[in-house]
Protein backbone atom coordinates (compact mmCIF):
# COMPACT_ATOMS: atom_id res chain seq x y z
CA UNK A 1 0.00 0.00 0.00
CA UNK A 2 2.65 2.65 0.74
CA UNK A 3 4.36 2.16 -2.96
CA UNK A 4 0.42 3.01 -4.02
CA UNK A 5 0.37 6.26 -1.46
CA UNK A 6 3.79 6.88 -3.05
CA UNK A 7 2.37 6.82 -6.43
CA UNK A 8 -1.01 9.16 -5.68
CA UNK A 9 1.35 11.79 -3.88
CA UNK A 10 4.19 11.81 -6.02
CA UNK A 11 2.50 11.04 -9.62
CA UNK A 12 1.23 14.89 -9.85
CA UNK A 13 4.20 16.19 -8.50
CA UNK A 14 6.53 14.97 -10.82
CA UNK A 15 3.60 15.70 -13.69
CA UNK A 16 2.90 19.44 -12.25
CA UNK A 17 -1.24 20.05 -12.68
CA UNK A 18 -1.18 17.32 -15.74
CA UNK A 19 -4.36 15.84 -14.20
CA UNK A 20 -4.40 12.15 -13.96
CA UNK A 21 -7.52 9.36 -14.20
CA UNK A 22 -6.72 6.12 -12.16
CA UNK A 23 -8.62 3.05 -11.98
CA UNK A 24 -8.20 0.71 -8.88
CA UNK A 25 -9.70 -2.79 -8.36
CA UNK A 26 -11.91 -2.68 -5.50
CA UNK A 27 -9.23 -3.52 -2.58
CA UNK A 28 -6.97 -0.88 -4.13
CA UNK A 29 -9.54 1.62 -3.88
CA UNK A 30 -10.53 0.36 -0.09
CA UNK A 31 -6.75 0.54 0.54
CA UNK A 32 -5.92 4.36 -0.78
CA UNK A 33 -9.51 5.29 0.86
CA UNK A 34 -7.93 4.29 4.13
CA UNK A 35 -4.74 5.92 3.23
CA UNK A 36 -6.32 9.10 3.04
CA UNK A 37 -7.97 8.61 6.16
CA UNK A 38 -5.11 7.59 8.21
CA UNK A 39 -2.82 11.10 7.33
CA UNK A 40 -5.68 13.07 7.28
CA UNK A 41 -5.33 13.82 3.97
CA UNK A 42 -8.75 15.38 2.04
CA UNK A 43 -10.63 13.89 -0.57
CA UNK A 44 -13.85 13.54 -1.89
CA UNK A 45 -15.96 10.34 -2.34
CA UNK A 46 -18.48 10.16 -4.90
CA UNK A 47 -20.94 7.65 -5.73
CA UNK A 48 -22.36 8.39 -9.24
CA UNK A 49 -25.40 6.22 -9.48
CA UNK A 50 -29.07 6.85 -8.95
CA UNK A 51 -30.49 7.80 -5.45
CA UNK A 52 -32.29 4.46 -5.67
CA UNK A 53 -29.19 2.68 -5.94
CA UNK A 54 -27.59 4.56 -3.37
CA UNK A 55 -30.27 3.98 -0.88
CA UNK A 56 -29.62 -0.06 -1.33
CA UNK A 57 -26.25 0.52 -0.34
CA UNK A 58 -23.34 2.89 -0.47
CA UNK A 59 -19.72 3.27 0.65
CA UNK A 60 -19.43 4.88 4.12
CA UNK A 61 -18.64 8.78 3.80
CA UNK A 62 -19.47 8.29 -0.15
CA UNK A 63 -21.79 11.85 -1.50
CA UNK A 64 -24.29 11.09 -4.04
CA UNK A 65 -24.27 12.77 -7.11
CA UNK A 66 -25.97 11.16 -9.92
CA UNK A 67 -24.15 11.24 -13.20
CA UNK A 68 -27.41 10.85 -15.37
CA UNK A 69 -28.91 14.17 -13.71
CA UNK A 70 -29.10 16.70 -16.06
CA UNK A 71 -27.91 19.11 -13.65
CA UNK A 72 -24.58 16.58 -12.17
CA UNK A 73 -22.05 19.22 -14.01
CA UNK A 74 -23.84 22.51 -12.03
CA UNK A 75 -24.16 20.18 -8.37
CA UNK A 76 -20.71 19.49 -9.11
CA UNK A 77 -19.39 22.99 -9.59
CA UNK A 78 -21.55 23.89 -6.25
CA UNK A 79 -19.46 21.92 -4.31
CA UNK A 80 -16.58 24.03 -4.83
CA UNK A 81 -14.16 21.49 -4.41
CA UNK A 82 -9.87 22.42 -5.00
CA UNK A 83 -8.42 21.32 -7.82
CA UNK A 84 -5.75 19.41 -5.55
CA UNK A 85 -8.30 16.98 -3.85
CA UNK A 86 -8.63 13.70 -4.19
CA UNK A 87 -11.60 12.62 -6.27
CA UNK A 88 -12.33 8.70 -5.68
CA UNK A 89 -16.03 8.21 -7.76
CA UNK A 90 -17.57 4.68 -7.86
CA UNK A 91 -20.77 3.62 -9.50
CA UNK A 92 -22.52 0.40 -10.01
CA UNK A 93 -20.58 -1.74 -12.27
CA UNK A 94 -17.90 1.44 -13.69
CA UNK A 95 -19.23 2.79 -17.07
CA UNK A 96 -20.62 5.87 -15.41
CA UNK A 97 -17.67 6.43 -12.76
CA UNK A 98 -15.29 6.40 -15.49
CA UNK A 99 -17.65 8.67 -18.24
CA UNK A 100 -17.70 10.85 -14.85
CA UNK A 101 -14.38 11.13 -13.48
CA UNK A 102 -12.99 11.12 -17.74
CA UNK A 103 -15.28 14.86 -17.53
CA UNK A 104 -13.86 15.75 -13.83
CA UNK A 105 -10.53 15.02 -15.22
CA UNK A 106 -11.13 17.61 -18.03
CA UNK A 107 -12.08 20.04 -15.61
CA UNK A 108 -8.71 19.95 -14.04
CA UNK A 109 -9.05 17.39 -11.35
CA UNK A 110 -5.20 16.59 -10.35
CA UNK A 111 -6.39 13.02 -9.15
CA UNK A 112 -9.84 11.21 -9.98
CA UNK A 113 -9.30 7.66 -8.53
CA UNK A 114 -12.47 5.66 -10.58
CA UNK A 115 -13.11 2.09 -9.47
CA UNK A 116 -13.17 -0.57 -11.82
CA UNK A 117 -16.18 -2.62 -11.75
CA UNK A 118 -18.38 -0.68 -8.92
CA UNK A 119 -19.51 -1.17 -6.23
CA UNK A 120 -21.30 -4.71 -7.98
CA UNK A 121 -17.08 -5.91 -7.33
CA UNK A 122 -16.55 -4.07 -4.57
CA UNK A 123 -19.33 -6.17 -2.33
CA UNK A 124 -18.69 -9.30 -4.39
CA UNK A 125 -15.17 -8.92 -2.62
CA UNK A 126 -16.89 -9.29 0.62
CA UNK A 127 -15.80 -5.20 0.88
CA UNK A 128 -18.49 -3.66 3.25
CA UNK A 129 -21.13 -0.89 2.57
CA UNK A 130 -23.24 0.90 4.63
CA UNK A 131 -27.20 1.95 3.85
CA UNK A 132 -26.91 5.01 6.33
Amino acid sequence: MKNLWIFFFFLPVVLGTQAQRVSLSPQEFEEALQEYKELGQPFVLLDVRTPSEYKSGHLEGAILLNWQAPDFKERFKDMNIAKDVPLLVYCYRGGRSAEAANYLKEQGYNQVIDMKGGIYEWQKSGLPVTRK
